[in-house]
């Protein structure tokens, strides 16, 4: 790394250290549009990838909120 590589470096964190605003963030600068936020999160693969429920009947998916109606802010899949 040279000199002004290492500058830029430091000014980067110290811009990100100390912001005055919410939206300069980092996670309001990516360009991928997200969509509906509840199908980036899948249940059953994020269990899988974990290793739940594959060794034992101790985990099980429920669909009571599949309408939303128990936790509107919890996802369909509990």
């Amino acid at each position: 790394m040279n000199e002004t590589d290492a500058l830029e470096t430091m000014t980067r964190l110290r811009d990100a250290s100390s912001i005055d605003s919410v939206e300069k963030l980092y996670a309001f600068h990516g360009n991928k549009s997200v969509g509906d936020g509840w199908q980036l999160y899948n249940a059953a693969k994020e269990f899988k990838r974990q290793g739940l429920g594959t060794h034992t009947r101790t985990w099980r998916f429920s669909s009571v909120n599949a309408d939303y109606a128990v936790r509107d802010r919890c996802a369909f899949t509990l």
